[in-house]
């Protein structure tokens, strides 16, 4: 195993035996794994790693799309050694960059995605084929024999993300577990999640801001709805059956939450304690919009890839200030003049 797990990830193994049985993580449509399954599937998944001849200290990318098999993926891997997730809306060349890129030793990679899975062979990876309603433990490995592995040192980082590239080419983020245990504790604290809370996830594990709610859930022996992504023809039914308590997403999936429950609205009330934006800030009209059909509080989050959360109006105990992202999560913040001077609470500068 990797000298040092996430805090997340030791939850899950400690829940796994003190409460086998809490739900863990919910498939709509499909079966609710427990603590124990969760774990065992997790667990299951690094033993398969360390069978293909993966070290603790190489890299393993996952190539999978949104939903319960890149979950799986994403934590077993951090059980056994680093992980890079994959933006799974990308084409083979960039896959192949991307492997290049995080010198990666092996590929777990979903049916959907055969032709990566040959470029990944044929650079000398190991691939794990992730097959649907079997163990990880029992997914097929593939070796092509004689390749050379792109694996090149050690590293503390345990978790390899690309950004998504809106100021230029994209860049490979480095987090250790202290990094992503950093990031994981000001979202239990601030949003207040105690184990009766229970996630709706639509944001993917290619993205920080999905595995860090998500280890921020599990963490506090919550639960996590694993869905696919958005869905306008499921949301009202996951809100209604599924009993979420809160949900995070960029403003354009709100904007259209917002559109079909306007078409749709919900059977109150519902279970929702809160709602959160994040990736942008939330329009003030699709922010009143929700959070008078949904009866719940809607916040505005702050965040970076290498910082984590930065900050956030949530529960702040008085009325949230129009296009603003609140106060400090919990990292030190200065706000400083183009001349590189720190500013007052009055003054316009950068973050």
């Amino acid at each position: 195993m990797p000298r040092n797990l996430p805090e997340g990830i030791k939850a899950i193994e400690h829940f796994a035996y003190s409460r086998a049985n809490a739900p863990a993580i919910l498939i709509p449509n499909g079966p609710t794994l427990t603590f124990d399954d969760l774990w065992r599937q997790m667990h299951g998944l690094g033993k398969r790693l360390a069978d293909a001849g993966i070290g603790p200290q190489e890299i393993v990318a996952v190539l999978a799309p949104q939903g319960i098999i890149q979950v799986l993926s994403v934590l077993g891997t951090l059980t056994h050694c680093a992980c890079a997730p994959l933006q799974p809306r990308t084409v083979p060349r960039e896959v192949q960059d991307a492997l290049q890129r995080n010198s990666a030793s092996g590929l777990i990679v979903s049916s959907e995605f055969a032709e990566e899975a040959k470029i990944a062979l044929d650079m000398g990876l190991a691939v794990v084929y992730a097959v649907p309603d079997r163990c990880p433990q029992d997914w097929r490995v593939e070796k092509a024999a004689g390749a050379p592995r792109l694996f090149c040192g050690s590293s503390e980082a345990v978790l390899f993300l690309m950004t998504s590239a809106t100021t230029g080419s994209s860049r490979i983020v480095p987090l250790s577990h202290a990094n992503l245990d950093a990031h994981v504790v000001p979202r239990v604290k601030r949003l207040k999640l105690t184990s009766f809370d229970r996630q709706l996830l639509m944001i993917s594990f290619a993205h920080g801001l999905g595995i860090e709610n998500t280890l921020a859930q599990l963490q506090i022996g919550g639960s996590v709805i694993a869905t696919a992504g958005f869905d306008p023809r499921s949301f009202k039914g996951w809100l209604e059956d599924l009993h979420p308590t809160w949900y995070d997403c960029a403003p354009a999936v709100h904007e259209a939450a917002l559109a079909e429950l306007k078409e749709c609205p919900p059977q109150l009330p519902l279970s929702l304690r809160f709602i959160q934006s994040a990736g942008g800030v939330l329009s003030q009209h699709t922010r009143t919009g929700l959070h008078d059909l949904l009866k719940v509080p809607v916040f505005n989050d702050y965040g970076m890839t290498e910082t984590g959360p930065i900050a956030t109006d949530a529960f702040m105990g008085r009325p949230p200030v129009e296009r603003s992202a609140g106060v400090a999560s919990g990292s030190e913040i200065a706000i400083l003049s183009p001349h590189g001077e720190l500013l007052s609470a009055d003054q316009e500068g950068e973050i």
